[in-house]
């Protein structure tokens, strides 16, 4: 979990959030757009405001559960280039996207310690953990997620097909991976120790102690 039950942390992460989902379903967007479909831009997402990409259920699962995600950006495949290799790139984008700002936030915290902007490093620490999450979260292969899009394309015929059939129940699986006792004790702290993982050592090449 991402909150701590304190109103001053939710009022904190509450526009980290808008902008982790914002960059992360743009970067879906231009990809999407750079390949050749026109879907994203005449649906309006090719753009950073944060408004034009958040999830209504996804913004309450932020309160409900401590994370939440954006609303997905429809892709045409019969308009990219090469769909076999461009739909997982652009799958790929969105989590992309919330490493670079994870990074970017890390380098942030180790440039304002020691200085007069030092009171940011909370919120830069925040967006870091938040970004890094919601990285690893999304690359989960099961649909909708999009790691699912991206693994999808890479399966064998039959074993694709088979993990098509998987698709209906991935929203109910994925709720049971966060709801269940035990499993989501298991699940979230896999996540969280990833994320822990990695800003560590992002922090070790900036050098933050």
């Amino acid at each position: 979990m991402l909150l701590n039950g304190d109103l001053s942390h939710l009022m904190l992460i509450i526009p980290l959030f808008m902008i982790a989902i914002g960059f992360h379903e743009a970067a879906h967007a231009y990809t999407a757009h750079y390949f050749g479909d026109q879907t994203p831009k005449e649906e309006g997402r090719l753009t950073l405001n944060p408004l034009a990409h958040l999830d209504l259920f996804g913004s309450l699962m932020l309160v409900m559960a401590g994370f939440g995600w954006g609303k997905s950006v429809n892709v045409d495949p019969r308009q990219l280039r090469n769909a076999t290799l461009h739909m997982p790139l652009i799958a790929a984008a969105g989590p992309g996207a919330n490493l670079v700002l994870a990074v970017l936030s890390m380098l942030g915290l180790a440039l304002v310690q020691g200085t007069s902007l030092a009171f940011l490093g909370e919120a830069l620490m925040l967006s870091a953990r938040l970004n890094a999450f919601l990285m690893f979260l999304n690359l989960i292969p099961i649909p909708p997620l999009d790691g699912s899009k991206v693994v999808r394309p890479l399966l064998p015929l039959g074993l694709g097909r088979r993990y098509d059939e998987l698709a209906p129940y991935g929203i109910v699986i994925f709720l049971a991976l966060i709801f269940v006792p035990g499993v989501s004790t298991v699940f979230m702290g896999t996540l969280q120790g990833l994320t822990t993982g990695t800003l560590g050592l992002i922090g070790a090449l900036f050098q933050l102690g």
